[in-house]
């Protein structure tokens, strides 16, 4: 079957036979359909990680290999692709014919670079499959509130400017207002909360203040569910805690200052370490100030040898760790996704690299492409030399778009006088090497220069005085997306008058 169709695309689409695009095509879906199950195994969630314990896992390896089969499949290919050149051996072709073989190698490239993409939505879609965005949304909120009560995230003490000798100076206050009213640095109303990527700074600010409204209005109800939540939460993961409900609402609420002498840990234990902990020592100094650097809180904690290694456990804790690891990863991948816009463009570039580095070899010769090679990197040295001795990249791009033009008008000088090539084999490849980055380097020079015309730099700039500006900064997606329109217009153009070039004589 397969040396039957093969031989059918030899006979009728020679094209299509010479660039093994059906074999590929077969080869390249298999793969990404192996990528997307593997990818979705592995993105199976372990609720009993947190960032303590978590294991890398093999994402990392995943990965490595995806890179490693998509270069040798690339190589695989070249060998047999380059086997065969109609071009070179003056075989009849149409003006665009040229254009559909670099469309294929554009659509080959693609396919055999991008295993990664599929395990990525893979490994997405299996953490997306635990809870719908908006029932993780709400696990996420019953987290975040319920963060008040437990752990030692008490906020900073505030300062208050007061005259000490004469002198107006910033003194620590050992209290938080809130209502108008004072609380202890070790009180609940001091607490913070903690932050998932469903919300914003906004949000949170607001959630706190309902949350500590709640205690100082004695709303024990609403205390009470966010509690209930978070341990239905709790037995649907089968975790542990030596605590339920109501022993942890007795520990925290302690109304009317809901002073916290009983902390409620989140993990069971953490290593002890007799190394001087800066931030260990400052979370401490803040509960409990009369305690030294290192010190065992006995009422909350205690020491415990397993092995050679020494560990504090907690005589109260839930396991928000555990929650919060994972949640965190679910919100993280809703509102972050793995797959956005900015990666797959990052894929589709490099395919176009790659088609625009096969398709110039393909027209040319091995020796115009490697001299090309050797030129653009000693031309690249000289302008990053040029660049870091005026300590400004633009004279880098700068230098880039002006041998861009150079170099595609000598073409057209060349196509133009119809003698012969003379060295435009040579320049030929590194135009059609710089022209995916032209556009992109003509945008990021622009802006700058608008940039330093509307004052950007100044302390009193506001983007509101200048639209285009501020159009042009936040839509370089746009810009690329574009670009993508003028490389294919590009090409098209190309490949109809490197035919004409073809004709010329060789020198």
């Amino acid at each position: 079957m397969f040396k039957k169709t093969q031989k059918y695309l030899l006979l009728n689409h020679p094209l299509l036979w010479n660039t093994k695009v059906v074999p590929l095509t077969c080869f390249a879906l298999l793969m990404h359909v192996v990528f997307l199950i593997v990818g979705y195994i592995n993105g199976a969630l372990n609720f009993n990680e947190t960032d303590q314990n978590y294991s890398s896992g093999s994402k990392d390896i995943i990965l490595f290999f995806g890179f490693l089969i998509s270069f040798l499949s690339v190589v695989i290919w070249l060998v047999y692709y380059f086997k065969n050149n109609a071009f070179k051996a003056f075989y009849p072709k149409s003006n665009f014919a040229l254009f559909r073989e670099w469309l294929l190698i554009l659509c080959i490239s693609f396919m055999l670079c991008s295993f990664t993409i599929s395990f990525l939505f893979g490994n997405d879609l299996r953490i997306k499959s635990y809870y719908t965005e908006n029932e993780a949304r709400k696990r996420c909120e019953t987290l975040s509130k319920a963060s008040i009560f437990y752990g030692e995230n008490f906020d900073e003490a505030q300062y208050e400017k007061k005259m000490v000798n004469d002198t107006l100076r910033p003194v620590e206050l050992d209290h938080v207002l809130f209502n108008n009213k004072k609380y202890s640095l070790t009180s609940l109303i001091n607490k913070g909360i903690e932050n998932y990527s469903f919300f914003d700074t906004k949000w949170d600010s607001l959630t706190k203040i309902k949350v500590k409204n709640w205690l100082v209005n004695d709303e024990k109800d609403s205390v009470k569910v966010v509690m209930k939540n978070f341990f239905a939460m709790v037995k649907e993961h089968k975790l542990q805690s030596n605590i339920d409900e109501n022993q942890w609402f007795t520990l925290v609420y302690t109304a009317p200052k809901f002073i916290q002498k009983r902390i409620i840990a989140g993990r069971e234990r953490d290593y002890y370490s007799e190394v001087y902990n800066y931030e260990a020592d400052y979370a401490r100094s803040v509960t409990y100030p009369d305690l030294p650097p290192t010190a065992i809180d006995t009422l909350n904690q205690y020491l415990k040898m397993i092995g050679k290694d020494k560990f504090i456990y907690y005589k109260t804790y839930v396991p928000a760790d555990e929650l919060e690891y994972n949640y965190q990863k679910i919100a993280y991948t809703y509102v972050s996704p793995s797959i956005q816009l900015e990666t797959f463009l990052g894929f589709i570039y490099f395919a176009i690299g790659i088609s625009i580095v096969v398709f110039s070899f393909k027209v040319t010769s091995g020796k115009s492409w490697l001299i090309a090679l050797i030129s653009m990197g000693v031309l690249n040295i000289a302008l990053g030399i040029c660049a870091a001795t005026s300590s400004s990249e633009y004279y880098y791009f700068g230098g880039l778009i002006l041998v861009t033009l150079v170099l595609f008008f000598y073409f057209v000088f060349v196509l133009y006088k119809k003698t012969e090539k003379g060295i435009s084999g040579i320049t030929l490849n590194g135009l059609l090497w710089l022209l995916p980055a032209f556009i992109p380097m003509v945008y990021i020079v622009t802006v700058h220069i608008m940039k330093i015309i509307c004052g950007y730099y100044n302390s009193n700039f506001n983007y509101d005085d200048h639209p285009v500006l501020r159009f042009l900064d936040e839509n370089d997606e746009l810009m690329l997306c574009t670009n993508i329109i003028f490389i294919v217009v590009m090409m098209l153009f190309f490949s109809i008058k490197i035919k004409a070039w073809r004709a010329l004589a060789d020198n």
